[in-house]
């Protein structure tokens, strides 16, 4: 049986999945089972991933999916007794593996782990490093989004998913912030391993409504959580979130244009409380233009 099952999701990763599966190929541990599952590419990913096949112990078609949904189609077929997701665009650092299963045998109660990653661009140039720090709890976590937890060389006992549950089948890129929430929730704190275990890929922005899109899942997995605080630290989280969800809607009514008046209209409607900001209100009439019949 595989100590470590290492999972790789992949969307269109034909410029990194050679890079990222070799980096994972070439850990000089043998007891690691590696599980591909391709959310329906249609570049050369999975002509790419076929050239490893021998390496690679399962490859899984999972076209359409949400990266919750498809890491849990792998989870049906891990045996090991840890399991990482390394997303297709990432790479494992040399020793990473060996450095988990040293850690591991040296402390079997371990329950999951996380560490240091790298930061680099689509040319694997060095960005900076995204340091794990414990938080103080789980109302700290959820108002700092993902920073305290880099997403990548965390390893957790596959046992744990039994215990609170596999992942959300409804999240893409939110799916494992939100798992480590439910590890928090139920007391289960990280090991923080002092190593560069892994490295993360970081894109220039190109399609901001995405950038969007991706920030509000994290506001969205921080509210679900609010019910599971003290009454304190929920009206806490609760301001943290509607302040983050403002900051987000005034950036989309940026990209409205003259649209930017009636979208703003609806978000007052539902979030009356708002209605005492006057950046929302600047927002409403920057591009309002009165009509004929206003002027008159």
């Amino acid at each position: 049986m595989p100590v470590i099952t290492a999972i790789v999701p992949t969307f269109n990763d034909q410029n990194f999945i050679e890079r990222c599966l070799c980096s994972v190929i070439d850990q000089a541990v043998d007891d690691v089972q590696i599980i591909v599952v391709d959310r329906g590419s249609s570049d050369q990913t999975q002509a790419i991933t076929q050239l490893y096949k021998n390496e690679v112990d399962q490859v899984i078609d999972a076209p359409g999916t949400t990266l919750g949904a498809a890491v849990n189609r792998a989870m049906l077929h891990a045996e090991g007794r840890y399991v990482t997701v390394l997303r297709g665009d990432c790479l494992m650092m040399p020793g990473a593996m060996e450095v988990v299963r040293k850690h591991i045998t040296e402390q079997p109660q371990t329950r999951w782990l996380a560490s240091t990653n790298l930061r680099i661009d689509v040319d694997d140039h060095l960005r900076g490093e995204a340091r794990p720090a414990l938080p103080a709890n789980l109302t700290a976590y959820l108002k700092h989004n993902s920073g305290l937890i880099p997403p990548a060389g965390v390893f957790w006992r596959k046992a744990l998913a039994d215990e609170i549950g596999v992942f959300d089948n409804d999240l893409d890129d939110a799916f494992d912030y939100d798992f480590f929430c439910r590890l928090l929730l139920a007391d289960h704190q990280p090991t923080l391993i002092g190593k560069t275990l892994a490295a993360v890929r970081e894109y220039e922005i190109t399609e901001p409504l995405a950038a969007l899109d991706i920030a509000e899942q994290y506001v969205h997995v921080s509210r679900k959580y609010a019910a599971y605080l003290p009454m304190t630290q929920r009206m806490a989280l609760w301001n943290n979130c509607d302040l983050r969800q403002r900051i987000l809607t005034l950036a989309r009514a940026e990209m409205q244009g003259s649209k930017a008046p009636s979208y703003m209209a609806w978000k007052l409607f539902t979030h009356p409380w708002w209605v005492s900001d006057h950046h929302v209100w600047e927002a409403m009439f920057k591009h309002y233009e009165p009509t004929a019949k206003h002027v008159a």
